[in-house]
């Protein structure tokens, strides 16, 4: 009875293996079967579903899974009835036929969570009769190379040990290294030796010494060889296992995307929208784990493409497009990074949209807007439905893309679509990483998070709104000490007391890392998170280096998002600045009166047209105070002061609200948009400004 469980349990472990292989044939071939125009491939395809639905019909039978021996037959049967001509490939039967592939998708889960009895969903039945005798099978044409089925935890112990042997290489280069640098010193040793040898008595002192000292060069320098071609074999050869044993765990990239035609197609229906999807790159190999993980954030993409960005046929022939909107996911490598590129052809995103609904709420608006649709909670539909309103599809796309290492960026046109690019590493065994110190420890960037590193003199930083900033190419940033988003002690502001600082700019963020020293870049092979570390934001695993040395892996977006903020040190006497203000006023007159008073007053002044022009000097070069005029053209005063008063990095900067207005109910709309002070413009010239911004600095 034991023998025959175990031959049971066996068989249904098998038969969920043969079943999750199918459903990725399935669904797929049945969206390519609604869209074939080619009746030659058309009835290949039946063909090759037909054998497939066949084929998992038998294995159910001998598993004894009786849930999924029925959904298979009225899957075949109306295969059959396709291949037959009795019954055409339409939009209907599909969509029947998806809803089988939906019942099976549930027997597959339930046999992965091990239920003895798994249930299927209900499924739409198909309109046809049901075959009482299905014709065999064509033998299959051409053998198929022999495979074997191995243990994930084997294959993920192989590819752990190859990693380790990449290790050891780059631990026998540095000894090479060392024995080049001994070789070196004991040619100089005997080069110094036989100049003093010229001497007759020290030559008659020391009888041999030459000869000694010859012989010593002689076998350190083969020493060196042999260990130089050692370094090489064992480079070649730990490469070579590495790579092999990559290959254990790889799959094409198309393993990512073999749900999105069927998420395009029905999010398109539900809005309805005419949609496309075409995949570019299907065939890079990836991963496994890569694999596993890009499929939900893949799914959110196309899925928020779809009902967000596409607009509707009409919509879209209003505005010059093609009825039919594309979605397009394009795959490809660079280097060690997989690049992966989700585009459409929409509106792009609405911003505007996103900050009223930011304000509505009260949440705070990212100094980068692009960064608005990655609040969470926040999203630009109205209402809630099944695919949207909810405000969690980029965010928690996002937060699996950084859990692998790598990084989240979007770019958007108005009117012409949005884009989102991801970049992961292509394995997660081992990883390219940058090396640098926190404190006292060494910790690990992955390159995929990194967009370059910078040395740069402290007295680059500045303050504004209580935290450093930094601007790179033109662009402000918050600086974060790596050692305080990490915790770590022995580090954080005490970096910023040197003259030079280390910094690690992380890829698609606005922040900036100090560290306590750029140390190296290589590969790694990365462990497990160990438990002290678990569930610890953007820890990835943690890698050994010479010596034993351990370096945690981190991914320095994840990290650093939710840091305080690197306090600037306080001026030295000559360091000491006048403070800034920037004065928003579109009217030249008047801003060159207010700029004569306050730089009369001592303040180091800039100027800004528009309430839209000071908003965008305030996020690249920040302020200590903001003079604004209250009617202005693109973006007034009350706009701006919400503004600053939504910034995560600008909320506290004071702003002081001129106007020719003086009735109350102005003062009181200043007032409540968050302005700290309010002075009319007849008053300026009578030390009202001057008063305002010294009592407020």
């Amino acid at each position: 009875m034991v023998a025959e469980q175990e031959l049971q349990r066996r068989l249904r472990a098998l038969f969920g293996e043969e079943l999750q292989d199918g459903l990725q044939l399935l669904a797929p071939g049945l969206l390519a079967l609604e869209s074939g125009a080619d009746q030659v491939a058309t009835g290949e395809l039946v063909q090759e579903l037909f054998r497939s639905a066949h084929s998992l019909k038998g294995a159910a039978h001998a598993a004894g899974v009786s849930e999924a021996v029925a959904i298979c037959d009225r899957l075949e049967s109306a295969l059959a009835a396709v291949r037959d001509g009795a019954q055409a490939a339409d939009s209907t039967l599909v969509t029947e036929l998806l809803a089988e592939v939906d019942a099976l998708t549930a027997v597959s889960t339930a046999l992965q969570r091990g239920d003895s009895r798994p249930e299927p969903r209900p499924a739409a039945a198909p309109t046809m009769e049901p075959q009482a005798d299905p014709p065999a099978v064509p033998a299959a044409t051409g053998a198929a190379p022999p495979s074997w089925r191995v243990s994930a935890q084997s294959v993920h112990e192989v590819l752990s040990r190859a990693a380790e042997g990449l290790v050891a290489a780059q631990r026998v280069h540095g000894v090479l290294e060392q024995a080049t640098r001994a070789a070196e010193q004991v040619e100089l040793a005997r080069t110094t030796a036989r100049t003093a040898l010229r001497d007759d008595a020290l030559r008659r002192s020391a009888p041999g010494l030459d000869a000694a000292l010859a012989e010593a060069v002689r076998a350190v320098t083969g020493l060196t060889r042999s260990v130089e071609a050692a370094d090489r074999a064992l480079h070649h050869t730990s490469s070579g296992v590495a790579e092999a044993a990559q290959r254990l765990r790889t799959q094409p990239f198309a393993d990512a995307c073999t749900s999105l035609d069927r998420a395009v197609r029905d999010v398109a229906a539900s809005g309805g929208k005419s949609a496309r999807l075409v995949i570019q790159g299907e065939e890079v190999d990836v991963d496994r784990g890569v694999i596993a993980s890009l499929r939900d954030p893949l799914l959110h993409l196309v899925r928020n493409a779809v009902d967000h960005g596409l607009e509707t046929a009409q919509a879209r022939a209003l505005a010059g497009k093609p009825e039919v909107g594309t979605v397009e996911v394009i795959a490809r490598l660079e280097g060690s990074l997989l690049h992966v590129t989700v585009a459409d052809d929409g509106r792009g995103l609405d911003l505007d949209r996103l900050r009223e609904a930011a304000l509505d709420r009260g949440v705070p608006v990212p100094a980068d807007e692009m960064e608005l649709p990655f609040v969470p909670g926040l999203s630009s539909r109205d209402e809630v439905t099944d695919v949207s309103g909810r405000g969690v599809g980029l965010d928690a796309a996002r937060a699996r893309i950084e859990q692998l290492g790598g990084s989240l960026t979007v770019s958007s046109e108005p009117g012409a679509g949005m884009q989102v690019d991801l970049r992961t590493p292509v394995t997660l065994a081992v990883l390219r990483v940058l090396l640098v110190r926190a404190g006292q420890q060494v910790v690990a960037l992955p390159t995929s998070t990194v967009e370059g590193v910078r040395e740069i003199d402290r007295q680059k930083l500045r303050e504004v709104g209580g935290s450093a900033v930094l601007t790179l190419d033109g662009r402000s940033r918050r600086a974060v000490a790596l050692s305080d988003a990490l915790s770590f002690s022995g580090g954080g502001a005490g970096a910023v007391d040197g003259v030079r600082m280390g910094l690690v700019v992380p890829r698609g963020s606005d922040l900036v890392l100090v560290t306590d020293g750029l140390l190296d870049e290589r590969e790694v092979a990365v462990q497990p998170v160990p438990e002290r570390l678990a569930g610890a934001p953007g820890v990835l695993g943690v890698a050994l280096l010479e010596g034993g040395l351990p370096a945690i892996v981190v991914n320095p977006v994840a990290v650093g998002r939710g840091a305080p903020p690197l306090a600037q040190p306080a001026a030295r006497d000559d360091e000491a600045r006048a403070p800034r203000v920037l004065i928003a006023e579109d009217t030249v007159t008047t801003r060159a009166l207010e700029r004569s008073i306050l730089e009369a007053g001592g303040y180091s002044v800039a100027v800004a047209v528009d309430g839209l022009d000071a908003w965008e000097q305030l996020q690249r070069d920040g302020a200590d105070l903001v003079v604004s005029d209250v009617d202005m053209p693109r973006m007034n005063g009350i706009e701006l002061c919400r503004r600053i008063r939504a910034s995560a990095q600008l909320r506290t900067l004071p702003v002081v609200l001129v106007t020719s207005l003086d009735a109350p109910e102005d003062r009181q709309r200043g007032m409540e948009a968050g302005a700290d002070a309010y002075v009319v413009k007849g008053e300026l010239q009578q030390g009202t400004l001057l008063d305002a911004v010294a009592r407020l600095l």
